[in-house]
């Protein structure tokens, strides 16, 4: 009997969420925009929505506010001033160099560094780091990098590679002798020592 009472009318966040702490960072189309990030465009606050829709963050046409905008963005409120910005990114100058130039036909995993034009990106966790294998639209510094790999900073040069294995030394076995010589189809352990062509060698471990 009667009629259902109806449920309360959404209410958007007040600008009380960001009084006396400023604005974040303005927008710019074809920023390099991750979930979560948030923004202030025409006095209003907003975060990057996440993934997948965060793919939209930062491409043009899909402004905070505007119809398409909202396929990335999520409106928070109003905000006033600026906020004090964090300490900014350093490079350790003792770093490493540049890591593997990015190329196009290696299968790149989550948490691999690639080098573009002296910039490092890391390719995303899953599921973002799905796009990092996604063709040349998603290439590292393309309109769609965000998507795949997050920019970690500037390089310079090459790293420097491990030392080269070295095999032992004759001095290991003076006065020892030589051990049982290598026999194929031996069955061999870990540890195992054998002689061959006058050279000792051991069993890797397992």
């Amino acid at each position: 009997d009667g009629t259902i009472a109806p449920t309360a009318s959404p209410v958007a966040p007040t600008a009380s969420q960001f009084e006396g702490k400023g604005c974040p960072q303005a927008y710019a189309v074809g920023g390099d925009y991750s979930a979560g990030d948030k923004v202030e465009y025409k006095g209003r606050v907003y975060e990057c929505k996440q993934w997948p829709y965060s793919g939209f963050c930062g491409q043009a046409n899909y402004e905070p506010g505007t119809t398409y905008g909202n396929m990335g963005w999520n409106p928070l409120g109003w905000c006033d001033g600026t906020i004090k910005p964090t300490a900014a990114p350093t490079i350790d100058p003792n770093a490493p160099g540049c890591p593997p130039v990015y190329d196009p036909s290696v299968v790149y995993q989550s948490g691999m560094n690639v080098e573009k034009d002296s910039v490092v990106y890391k390719c995303r966790n899953y599921p973002e780091g799905g796009y990092c294998n996604a063709g040349p639209n998603f290439a590292p510094g393309s309109t769609n990098s965000a998507m795949g790999w997050i920019k970690v900073g500037s390089c310079d040069g090459t790293i420097a590679p491990t030392a080269s294995p070295v095999a032992p030394t004759a001095s290991q076995f003076e006065g020892k002798g030589c051990p049982q010589a290598y026999a194929v189809g031996g069955d061999y352990s870990a540890g195992d020592k054998v002689e061959y062509k006058g050279r000792v060698y051991e069993c890797k471990q397992w």
